[in-house]
């Protein structure tokens, strides 16, 4: 179903990461980011801080999009504007190797919708005396849309997307895209709720040695939001 669209978007979706100083010490995290203009790329803010001695502090990105990992073809990106009450941050890359972008839906889908990603979790980072050496691993995922949830977020209520299945570790900022190919969300991250909080007829109580079990969902910003910042940012799609 997602075959052909798998394809097609990979040609525009990046593994990315990023070096920070914290208390002198170089520290990398990675993420995932995905391009929607020529050179423009989404990605998750919170991919990009880190924080240190109570501060939040932007470390300088690197990308390598997915055709091209394996072939040391890494891309160093600038950050354009980062909205930490959506979660949205807009790289550049000055000279980008490919110019494909992805297209976003301007509206909103409906619950139950079918879609999937393409991310790179299990990604690390590995430092040599000749320099830092990148790891990138991709992996598709499909879903459903369960809902579209208020949430608190830095004081204002944003929505977003809830899909039906956690995302591995390290998916943040990656496009959730229907089977067409076309972009609804961008991955916050994966939570988990505990499923004895949930009453479902009344209260029951765990047996002896049971593992209580949890219910993962992900959560998505809308695509019409990335098109609103960037719009705000002056960034032409």
């Amino acid at each position: 179903m997602f075959g052909k669209a798998c394809v097609a978007n990979r040609k525009a979706i990046y593994a990315m990461f990023q070096l920070s100083h914290r208390r002198g010490n170089v520290v990398a995290s990675a993420g995932t980011a995905f391009a929607i203009g020529k050179g423009i790329l989404a990605t998750s803010a919170h991919s990009l801080r880190e924080e240190c001695k109570g501060r939040r502090t932007v470390g300088q990105p690197k990308v390598i999009r997915s055709p091209d990992v394996g072939l040391l073809r890494v891309e160093p990106a600038s950050i354009v504007a980062l909205d930490d009450k959506r979660d949205i941050a807009i790289l550049e890359i000055e000279n980008p190797r490919c110019k494909s972008f992805l297209k976003l839906l301007d509206t909103r889908v409906p619950v139950g919708t079918t879609c999937g990603s393409i991310s790179f979790p299990f990604s690390v980072v590995e430092f040599h005396d000749v320099g830092p050496a990148f790891g990138a691993f991709e992996r598709f995922q499909a879903m459903h849309v369960a809902a579209s949830v208020g949430t608190e977020s830095r004081g204002a209520t944003v929505t977003f997307y809830d899909t039906d299945t956690s995302m591995y570790g390290g998916s943040s900022g990656c496009p959730l895209f229907l089977a067409g190919g076309k972009v609804l969300g961008m991955c916050r991250g994966s939570y988990s709720i505990p499923r004895s909080s949930i009453p479902i007829g009344g209260r029951r109580r765990r047996a002896k040695g049971e593992v209580p079990m949890e219910l993962g969902f992900a959560q998505w910003v809308p695509s019409m939001d990335i098109l609103d910042f960037a719009a705000d940012c002056g960034i032409p799609l």
